[in-house]
């Protein structure tokens, strides 16, 4: 008798559209090896630079691998993972409740604290268990004046999860 899919959702900024930094190039590889195992489907949500100004085309292609994109433009804060930008703000409000609903996930990986807030945003917990993948720690490295802040964020990121794992 076969199992059951396991259905995760992965909510990271940044994926495979145009990817610019590490964590898109680290998060392709949890979803690569998440669809290594048999019976697991995975849903990304995650950003896409608006087509007007770069091209979008996704890189990761697997027929259990799905993506909700949140269109972001360069004035949205495109390629910005930090506060100046509004980014992550426009990727909470463009994340789509419905889509991850109907997904089912059994489980989510919740990549930063940007990707906490996109998470809190779609219901957080009350969807299913989240896991915080903190890929980097902004208030380690953040200026003085701005610490406090990323602080507040990543220790909310800790508050709504079921569990974390720092690199």
């Amino acid at each position: 008798m076969p199992c059951a899919r396991t259905r995760v959702v992965l909510v990271t900024y940044e994926f495979d559209y145009a990817p610019f930094s590490g964590n898109g190039i680290l998060a392709q590889n949890v979803a690569t090896g998440l669809l290594r195992v048999e019976d697991t489907a995975v849903l990304v949500v995650c950003c896409r630079p608006a087509p007007c100004f770069i091209a979008a085309s996704p890189q990761c292609e697997h027929e259990r691998l799905e993506r909700a994109p949140v269109d972001l433009t360069e004035d949205m804060g495109w390629r910005r993972l930090d506060r100046s930008g509004a980014a992550w703000s426009h990727f909470a409000d463009g994340a789509s409740t419905d889509r991850v609903r109907a997904f089912a996930p059994d489980v989510a990986l919740i990549v930063d604290w940007h990707g906490a807030a996109v998470w809190r945003a779609l219901g957080g917990t009350t969807v299913c268990p989240a896991l915080y993948l903190n890929f980097r720690v902004y208030s380690a490295t953040a200026a003085p004046d701005e610490a406090a802040w990323y602080d507040a964020r990543e220790t909310d990121a800790l508050a709504n999860s079921s569990a974390a794992l720092a690199l």
